[in-house]
């Protein structure tokens, strides 16, 4: 009995550590309210509990941009950019494919919703 409470114990928190894992490539828009959509990748590595990122904003030609800090914990995502001026504070989904979030940079707020994706270059040329 004891045997197969702590099977069912290790597939579980192994389950549950896995459904929020956000390794990987993820993509997403906002609006500026100047009828312009800038673009940002998010590239997540898992580095022991936590994740490292590195983003880019390709409309900017802006590359490599590092976070201080990235940590998960119940689905909610928190990207610590302190060190670049900006926050990102978001939800993962369900479906592990879409994080709902905000982006914050000084006194303006942005909702930045990233999907699971292949990091590609983004025009906002018209």
């Amino acid at each position: 009995m004891k045997k197969s409470i702590s099977t069912f114990l290790i597939l579980f928190f192994s389950f549950a550590a896995f459904a929020q894992d956000i390794s990987g490539k993820w993509s997403g828009m906002i609006e500026t309210g100047q009828t312009e959509q800038v673009y940002f990748n998010f590239n997540f590595v898992k580095a022991g509990n936590n994740y490292t990122t590195d983003i880019e904003i390709p409309a900017r030609k802006i590359t490599g941009l590092k976070p201080k800090e990235t940590h998960i914990a119940n689905g909610a995502l928190v990207v610590d950019g302190a060190n670049l001026g900006f926050k990102y504070e978001g939800k993962l989904l369900q479906d592990n494919q879409q994080i709902d979030g905000t982006f914050i940079e000084g006194e303006y707020t942005f909702r930045l919703v990233l999907k699971r994706s292949e990091a590609k270059i983004e025009s906002t040329a018209k």
